[in-house]
């Protein structure tokens, strides 16, 4: 397994051990740990197990993934915890198995995804976001790499939110924090203004680029996770009166969502009185939302015009200078 030239990497791969677990493949490196598949003598069980070279940065992803262990992490779209121990002077973390991220499966296929391959994961995003929130918990980190395909070869685009290393309880956001990474971070982290739990939106608007009224430097206009998960790119309302391939298609896929619908459910931000409808299942309503009113000037034709869903112009110039001026930030 001669996976890396890193000192501590190689160190623990010649061990071929930790703590009753045999090392069977090297799965990558973040900023903080070392990921390793292994496999457990005990349990026979094969897990994912994070070697931490900094003990405060383990602590810090440990308490926010403990802090979960309450949620149903298939519910909420999160990976699952199983234990913390401690190999020699490493401290480790160990978590379910994946498949692989979505900037992986995005680098290695021919062009780009389209509007119905990022929807379901939009929709499970946003139930992960809408989790995290009733637990009080900011991800803070929330990019490609950090969203992991399930099993994509049995579950196409079933995903969850990985890595809580940065992120924290939203009783403890600071003004002048620095977090999340450039291209991502919110305006008014980059600022130095008032944090709240909307910087999360924001974050999450950069990367998909579909719900306009995310993308708001004034926290207070950004949509919240509850009017997100009921936007049309969502609920397809949009596609509603549409029978064509390519809707069935989307609506498939969009089936990997069904089992979070509960907790895609309202907003707790909102007045109960005031929220939209419960979602609904597409095979009983191709629309996942309120569908009461027809969208209002749609023209259906067979193939639904969702092709130029992508980056937007001024979203990636927006997105550069972000990124542009983040990092004069932080050098000065």
């Amino acid at each position: 397994l001669g996976i890396s030239s890193c000192e501590n990497v190689t160190y623990i791969v010649q061990k071929t051990q930790l703590f009753k677990r045999k090392i069977l493949q090297f799965l990558g490196e973040g900023a903080y740990g070392k990921v390793f598949k292994c496999f457990n003598s005990t349990t026979k069980e094969v897990g994912a197990v994070k070697v931490f070279e900094d003990d405060y940065e383990m602590q810090v992803e440990l308490d926010n993934i403990q802090h979960l262990s309450n949620i149903d992490p298939d519910e909420a779209n999160i990976i699952k915890y199983i234990e913390h121990f401690i190999f020699e002077k490493y401290h480790c973390i160990v978590y379910e198995i994946l498949d692989c991220s979505l900037l992986d499966l995005a680098m290695n296929r021919p062009g780009t995804l389209s509007p119905s391959e990022m929807r379901p994961v939009a929709q499970q995003l946003l139930v992960a976001f809408k989790a995290l929130k009733e637990a009080q918990i900011v991800h803070g980190d929330l990019k490609p790499d950090n969203i992991m395909l399930v099993n994509h070869q049995e579950q196409p685009f079933k995903v969850k939110l990985i890595d809580f290393g940065c992120g924290g309880f939203i009783s403890d956001l600071e003004q002048g924090m620095d977090m999340m990474c450039d291209g991502y971070r919110a305006p008014e982290v980059t600022l130095g203004a008032p944090l709240s739990k909307a910087l999360e939106m924001w974050n999450l608007e950069v990367f998909l680029d579909f719900l306009k009224n995310l993308l708001h430097v004034d926290p207070e206009k950004r949509l919240t996770v509850g009017q997100a998960l009921r936007h049309p790119f969502i609920t397809m309302e949009h596609l509603i009166n549409s029978d064509s391939e390519y809707v069935q298609s989307a609506n498939d896929l969009m089936a990997v969502t069904l089992k979070t619908s509960n907790r895609a459910e309202g907003d707790p931000d909102q007045d109960p009185q005031s929220s939209a409808a419960s979602l609904e299942s597409p095979q009983s309503s191709l629309a996942f939302g309120d569908v009461s009113s027809p969208p209002e000037d749609h023209h259906m034709s067979s193939e639904p015009e969702e092709s130029d869903w992508s980056y937007s112009p001024g979203c990636i110039i927006l997105e550069t200078v972000l990124a542009v001026v983040s990092r004069f930030a932080i050098n000065v």
